[in-house]
């Protein structure tokens, strides 16, 4: 990434008159407050699905730069996104699709186009986790979604809906066509260690796409469902999205794909230390300006 010192004048001019809430604590709910306990089925699967290395495309997708740290921003106590309601990837491995292609995606339009949140502007998932799996229902990279999302853009999920059952079907030609309306321009690699750097992304709007290892903690976490620290062995890594942070939490707010049953409407914190003690050389990405 470009240093921040040169952000566009346009996007620098959104970034200061859009949603305050998203900047401050002023509309946040107060830290002790609880939603609800999460109403998931017992017999959840509990899916994950991420691959550091994906070359199902046949090419190895490279980000357009790296973030760069500013010594310029001022950062708040807190900041909260307005994502997207949490969807849910039930028993296929697409964490990945879910949080780079719905989550990050749709977040992306919703602030770059003023689109509200509808059938119509969710992105979806399946549009691009088919055509990276063709029917093994397999784990992918965040990566090859990126670069999908680059190339070719996403339909709605108006236009190809995920059913969670299967990932054999291809996106047809008007699917494909209704894809490009829907390109982001560029994406950039984030270090995960950095927690500022991840801080400076969501301050400029940009949701952090990472994957970490969730053990069993992470299925049914309890009120204030804040995670602190690690309850049993850690398996395969698991896409998710930061969405926000609060300092006086010491933990950053991410967003799942096991549906807006799970803990606080598909929102959980995860304490800092926590969270990089998970990552294991992991790299994390924004969907760029």
């Amino acid at each position: 990434m470009k240093p921040l010192l040169f952000i566009n004048v346009g996007v620098l001019l959104f970034i200061l008159t859009s949603c305050k809430r998203e900047l401050s604590c002023e509309n946040c709910p107060p830290i002790t407050s609880v939603n609800h306990s999460d109403t998931l089925p017992a017999d959840y699967d509990f899916a994950n699905g991420y691959c550091e290395d994906g070359l199902s495309l046949g090419v190895d997708p490279q980000p357009d730069d790296s973030a760069h740290f500013s010594f310029t921003d001022i950062l708040p106590d807190s900041i909260q996104l307005d994502m997207p309601i949490p969807g849910d990837q039930k028993a296929e491995g697409s964490c990945s699709a879910w949080a780079t292609v719905y989550a990050a995606g749709s977040y992306y339009f919703h602030i770059t186009a003023g689109l509200p949140y509808s059938d119509s502007s969710l992105l979806s998932p399946a549009y691009t986790y088919n055509q990276i799996v063709k029917g093994t229902c397999t784990c992918t990279s965040i990566k090859d979604h990126l670069y999908l999302l680059k190339t070719q853009g996403a339909c709605s999920l108006k236009d190809m809906e995920y059913n969670g059952i299967e990932c054999l079907t291809q996106p047809d030609s008007l699917q494909q066509k209704k894809a490009g309306r829907f390109k982001i321009k560029q994406w950039y690699s984030v270090d995960l260690t950095n927690l500022a750097l991840i801080k400076q992304q969501l301050l400029h709007k940009m949701p952090v796409i990472f994957a970490a290892h969730v053990d069993m903690g992470y299925r049914r976490p309890t009120a204030p469902y804040l995670l602190t620290h690690r309850t049993s062995y850690s398996p395969s890594p698991h896409a998710m999205v930061v969405s926000g942070y609060n300092d006086r939490k010491k933990a950053f707010r991410v967003m799942n794909s096991w549906s807006d049953r799970w803990a606080d409407k598909g929102f959980v914190w995860v304490d800092y230390h926590y969270f990089l003690s998970n990552l294991d050389g992991l790299q994390g990405y924004v969907i760029a300006y």
